[in-house]
């Protein structure tokens, strides 16, 4: 690992725990749907992630928002391919930010959605 990417994750990830909360604000008041800060979440992270790990084939990286509007959980999530790919499916990693205490937790996600119709998820931090 570089220690400038492990350095430029750790800061990117600081940045998301201590700015996400305002800036969700703003995107809710303005109908900012395209805010510029989700880049941090969908690019930045998993990028950064990706280098520091050495992550690849078979794993994915994906950092969500949320879908259409903003979520008050965003995640970057690590899926094993010959799992799942998605959120809605199968077993991953995933770092989920709580935006009012400004925590960052570590969870394994079992996901349910695709069996049983509904959104359900049992995370272990």
């Amino acid at each position: 690992m570089n220690s400038s990417t492990g350095t430029q994750l750790h800061n990117a990830f600081k940045r998301l725990m201590s700015d996400y909360a305002s800036v969700y604000e703003v995107v809710k008041t303005n109908n900012d749907w395209k805010n510029s800060f989700r880049d941090i979440i969908v690019k930045e992270i998993p990028n950064l992630l990706c280098d520091c790990a050495d992550i690849g084939n078979p794993y994915n990286v994906v950092g969500s928002y949320g879908k259409g509007r903003w979520t008050a959980v965003p995640w970057v999530a690590v899926f094993d391919t010959r799992i799942t790919s998605s959120a809605q499916k199968g077993v991953y990693i995933v770092y989920l930010l709580n935006k009012d205490t400004k925590e960052l937790y570590l969870t394994f996600e079992i996901a349910a959605t695709e069996a049983m119709g509904t959104t359900v998820s049992f995370g272990k931090t």
